[in-house]
């Protein structure tokens, strides 16, 4: 799949929610809720802003990793990549995501 038929998956997961949209973070596809991104897909997989202990069980997926989109070892904090092959996964961890940063502003 393409990174925009990955968001566009997760969208789709997500039913109508208020604030939600999609959009573009660094250029790559993301989902917003009230303008704040919460998922963005990148690489094959989507990475996901967690709060713990949300973060550190997805952390621990097989092939998840810490998401660090410039690639220069600074990864960001709260985010984690989970990869396509745990795509099971992501509608889980979009809802909790959805709802961690509906609240934060």
């Amino acid at each position: 799949m393409s990174e925009k038929a990955d968001i566009a998956a997760v969208f789709g997961t997500l039913g109508h929610r208020l604030g939600l949209a999609q959009g573009l973070m660094f250029g790559k596809h993301c989902l917003k809720v009230h303008g704040n991104v919460f998922a963005v897909a990148d690489g094959g997989g989507v990475a996901f802003k967690l709060p713990e202990p949300t973060l550190s069980e997805a952390s621990g997926l097989e092939g998840a990793a810490r998401w660090d989109p410039s690639g220069r070892g600074a990864a960001m904090r709260e985010w984690v990549l989970v990869p396509a092959a745990r795509r099971s996964e992501w509608r889980r961890l979009a809802d909790a995501a959805y709802e961690y940063v509906s609240k934060l502003f």
